[in-house]
């Protein structure tokens, strides 16, 4: 008869939680941008945010039920920017994740990043 060894596995919450902290960020991030975008026409400013390209951010977020879709996120972004990096540390202690890891280590690199820096300058006008 064999042994069965329990493999250690994250708490399903926690790889829930993962998944929702990302989904959220990255909403935040990309989804007020998109709206900006589209808003404008302005593609190439998905490349390069700013006033000039795109205006305001809040002038250009959607009405009605899509405004908690989208600026609730916006604004956890604003406030709570150095998410990525915080999940990372977090990641790091926890050996069996390193799915997440990666995920929260490529956000990491966003938000240091040249463009980055310059969505959020954006984002917090």
């Amino acid at each position: 008869m064999r042994a069965v060894t329990r493999v250690d596995q994250a708490p399903a919450w926690r790889t829930w939680l993962h998944g929702v902290l990302v989904a959220v960020y990255l909403v935040g991030q990309f989804g007020s941008l998109l709206c900006a975008v589209l808003a404008t026409g302005d593609w190439g400013a998905l490349f390069d945010p700013g006033l000039d390209r795109l205006g305001d951010p809040k002038d250009s977020l959607p009405s009605g039920p899509m405004l908690w879709v989208v600026g609730l996120p916006a604004a956890f972004v604003i406030y709570v920017w150095f998410l990525p990096l915080i999940g990372f540390v977090l990641a790091l202690f926890r050996p069996r994740s390193r799915r997440w890891m990666l995920v929260w280590a490529l956000l990491t690199l966003l938000i240091f990043s040249p463009y980055g820096s310059a969505l959020h300058r954006w984002l917090i006008d």
